[in-house]
């Protein structure tokens, strides 16, 4: 019976999930073609539309696949702390293959399925796709269980005030930060100096960025001389690209560099006084968009729209101590509160806690599984719902890159990207 309700689970979502894909397009269209619509943004800023119109879409199909999710949200309460267990496993992970970018973008090896570096995002989201790291050691393993015993609330507490970057945006974000020039230190997390320091891979953080900076530039080309021209007039007033070149200059001329911002904040002022005063567009202007939902939406939208409004109202207020006294409730043992002058901040201390030390029993657990799939050659279910999301950018990325070395009359394809093609 248990199987039964799971294929019915599983059908419902690709449902859902197709029903999505189809609202998300036909709103954009809609909203980008229909005169009521054309006329209704006419008096708000020309780029904030474009952007609303993309996040709306994706709100709107967002409603319809979270009409009817109570058995997905009892499965993720039921699986909580394997689920984060399965976070915490994946960040020895993404600690791997992040090197294993490192030394890619270095031109010291190639990699079958890698052809430029946002690739890598596949394999950050899913792991049973990357075949040429070796698996999680025992001894990777017992490090990181160190670390998380050493890693005090004091310290989370200075990572988050401080934005020290995530596992998850690392390996994103690292080296087209260094190809621009941009201080790229914040984004290592804690966990990985703490790896660095047991397996002495501090020095492939400065390894060469040769490859980055390669695509950096080609960004460059398709920017100033392929996007560029296709700007009307007005859009041009407001174009700014910093290109790798500038950035480099300035880096290199502190001084020079004050100088510019200076003068151009001071044009940007100037430019703001004679500009009409457009309204800008977000999906996260609640009274906006009730009045937008209202007009536009039929009975069965709105009511949507008021469910996922309701939701997120009961999270942003008291829905997150509602959760943890729930959780608390349900613990058969005794669990200590200390005296605080806030009730919510002693019941928080005492979730935490109990959580942290749940996730770290199940820690062992949820390795001792994965070791066990590697042996068999079984695929780890790292989670239930892979993300898509950056395939989008992905695919553009790719484009312009193309697209440029087609405007320098080189082959259309990622050829200067080979280890041998690399001048280092």
């Amino acid at each position: 019976m248990a199987d039964n309700h799971k294929e019915e689970f599983l059908q419902k979502q690709l449902e859902e999930a197709s029903q999505a894909a189809k609202i998300y397009n036909d709103t954009i269209q809609m909203l980008q073609t229909e005169e009521r619509f054309v006329n209704f943004f006419k008096g708000y800023n020309q780029q904030s539309v474009d952007g609303f119109i993309k996040y709306y879409a994706g709100q709107k199909a967002g409603w319809i696949k979270n009409a009817d999710s109570m058995y997905k949200m009892r499965q993720h309460k039921n699986n909580k702390w394997r689920n984060q267990a399965k976070n915490m496993l994946k960040e020895i992970y993404i600690k791997k293959l992040f090197y294993l970018k490192c030394r890619w973008v270095a031109g010291e090896m190639d990699l079958e399925g890698i052809e430029i570096s946002i690739d890598f995002l596949k394999w950050q989201n899913d792991p049973n796709a990357c075949k040429c790291l070796e698996p999680i050691t025992p001894e990777e393993f017992g490090c990181y269980q160190r670390f998380i015993e050493s890693y005090t609330p004091e310290q989370q507490k200075e990572d988050q005030e401080n934005e020290i970057g995530s596992a998850q945006n690392v390996i994103e974000f690292y080296h087209l930060f260094r190809a621009g020039f941009t201080d790229e230190s914040d984004l290592i997390p804690r966990w990985f100096h703490y790896y660095d320091k047991h397996f002495g891979t501090a020095h492939l953080l400065k390894a060469s960025n040769i490859r980055a900076d390669l695509e950096y530039e080609y960004n460059d080309i398709w920017t100033e001389n392929i996007q560029y021209p296709t700007l009307t007039e007005e859009q041009k007033k407001n174009w700014f690209h910093r290109s790798r070149a500038f950035r480099k200059e300035m880096h290199e001329n502190p001084e020079k560099d004050k100088a510019f911002w200076e003068e151009h904040n001071r044009q940007y002022q100037e430019r703001k006084k004679n500009e009409p005063q457009y309204i800008h567009m977000s999906t996260y202007d609640r009274k906006f968009m009730d009045g937008l939902v209202q007009e536009f939406e039929s009975a069965e939208m709105r009511s949507w729209y008021r469910a996922q409004r309701d939701w997120q109202i009961r999270r942003d207020g008291n829905e997150e101590i509602q959760t943890e006294i729930w959780e608390l409730e349900k613990v058969n043992e005794w669990i200590p509160l200390e005296a605080n002058d806030d009730y919510r901040n002693a019941i928080a201390k005492a979730h935490d806690e109990y959580a942290s030390r749940m996730i770290k029993d199940v820690l062992p657990l949820i390795y001792d599984e994965y070791r066990q799939c590697m042996e068999t050659g079984k695929p780890f279910i790292w989670k239930e719902e892979e993300d898509s999301s950056f395939k989008g950018s992905m695919d553009e990325t790719k484009k312009r890159i193309l697209a440029a070395r087609k405007f320098k009359g080189e082959p259309e394809n990622f050829d200067f990207l080979k280890k041998e093609n690399l001048k280092t």
